[in-house]
């Protein structure tokens, strides 16, 4: 576990007294309350792995803007981590890279913390995010989710997808009409990876530094 993190901040944060910690270059700790017109890739990163790279390296020569990783230390399904976890999960990511932890494993929670924010999914992510099973199965509580992420100024920027031998975009979602704007493509010739997440973690070394701008 790397000794140049401040743990009293992560723990700041796992006592949910912080809303963001941001690891900057070099390992350098901060709190912030809220990040404005960020370039965002969340992801649980256990590990980090040549996907996760690429897609931001794409994002970021596509937007030309530097890309934060997100890393929500709290587990929809396993809870909290602790500091250790966090610690050794940080230690993956290039010291030249930014790293921002939350507390705020939902879309609905970063968009609050992160207005004026794109984040980059995979149609995957997309696809979840459109369906209403997610929500309960609630229209209302889906149609108050889009209005409140467009009302933050926060969009989508979604990479497709090989799904069932058929590559999938944007074009391919049920997306209403009123937030056709809320989801943006990155373009296939910017950025596609048939491989597998399980067959990527494998492959998983000698990962290049995203460029800076």
């Amino acid at each position: 576990m790397s000794s140049h993190y401040s743990k009293s901040l992560i723990t700041k944060l796992l006592n949910n007294n912080a809303q963001i910690v941001l690891c900057g270059q070099n390992n350098k700790m901060s709190e912030h309350d809220t990040l404005d017109n960020c370039l965002i890739l969340s992801g649980a990163f256990n590990p980090l792995h040549l996907g996760h790279i690429k897609l931001a390296e794409a994002a970021n020569k596509l937007l030309n803007k530097n890309v934060l990783f997100d890393l929500s230390v709290m587990n929809a399904d396993k809870g909290l981590m602790n500091v250790s976890e966090i610690c050794s999960l940080l230690d993956q990511f290039d010291p030249s890279l930014k790293v921002v932890l939350t507390r705020k494993p939902l879309f609905s929670q970063k968009s609050v913390c992160f207005p004026n924010t794109t984040f980059i999914v995979g149609y995957d992510t997309a696809l979840r995010i459109l369906q209403k099973k997610y929500y309960d199965n609630s229209l209302k509580d889906f149609l108050n989710f889009l209005y409140k992420f467009k009302k933050s100024g926060c969009k989508f920027l979604v990479a497709g997808r090989l799904w069932d031998n058929e590559y999938l975009t944007i074009k391919n979602l049920n997306i209403p009409p009123k937030y056709n704007d809320l989801f943006v493509e990155l373009p296939e010739n910017a950025f596609r990876i048939d491989t597998s997440s399980s067959l990527l973690r494998k492959i998983n070394q000698g990962l290049p530094s995203i460029s800076k701008n």
